[in-house]
């Protein structure tokens, strides 16, 4: 195989996901942690140190509204990844969680809606960045080659560790991808989550609009 071989190598059908730095300022940070101590009342069904805020929708708080604001440019732009086209978007829920120490996140993804996210309020370790996980089934092959000597790629990976994050970013995705927290061995945690779906999305005259 010769040096520049790979400059044939496609990378078919990507699937985005990005981390946005600094989306908000450390002092809309800290007022968002405060809120989240003073909500943070249901408790989550697999993890007794795991708790979340009830959805939050607009006019419920100042910080959560300015968040949402600061976050809907980027939406868009990322909504224009998965639709091919600009189109608007709105938030449709968010949602605080704090997790303390031996808290996790069980495998899931989000229903009826499109894109999702989650605001880092509090740094991360290595043992609570977001992981996502290759959904099972599919039109992949039914063999597995996974021993010490494998090396990961993007073609054969079965999970991903997003970047590290620091407070103040964001970490964007399409709502289908499975994706956990595991067993948070450090500090806590404290996030906001939330839902977005376009306007409407439109295929050659059958369309479907969304409302929030």
């Amino acid at each position: 195989m010769s040096a520049d071989s790979n400059e044939d190598l496609h990378r078919l059908f990507a699937t985005p996901v990005q981390l946005l730095h600094r989306v908000i300022t450390d002092e809309a940070c800290d007022a968002l942690v405060q809120m989240l101590r003073s909500r943070t009342s249901v408790g989550n069904e697999r993890s007794s140190s795991l708790f979340h805020t009830a959805l939050m929708e607009p006019g419920q708080d100042a910080g959560i509204d300015a968040l949402a604001r600061q976050l809907l440019p980027f939406i868009q732009e990322f909504g224009a990844l998965l639709l091919g086209e600009m189109r608007p978007w709105s938030i449709k829920e968010m949602w605080g969680n704090v997790m303390q120490q031996g808290g996790h996140q069980s495998i899931h993804n989000h229903a009826n809606c499109m894109l999702s996210g989650i605001v880092y309020l509090t740094s991360t370790v290595d043992s609570t960045q977001t992981v996502f996980v290759k959904s099972m089934g599919g039109q992949d092959y039914k063999l597995s080659n996974e021993n010490q000597r494998t090396k990961p790629t993007a073609f054969n990976s079965q999970r991903w560790r997003a970047p590290q994050a620091s407070p103040g970013d964001a970490l964007l995705f399409p709502s289908y991808l499975l994706h956990e927290v595991p067993l948070n061995q450090g500090a806590e945690r404290m996030t906001v989550a939330f839902n977005a779906i376009p306007d409407r999305i439109d295929a050659w005259g059958y369309g479907l609009s969304f409302g929030a």
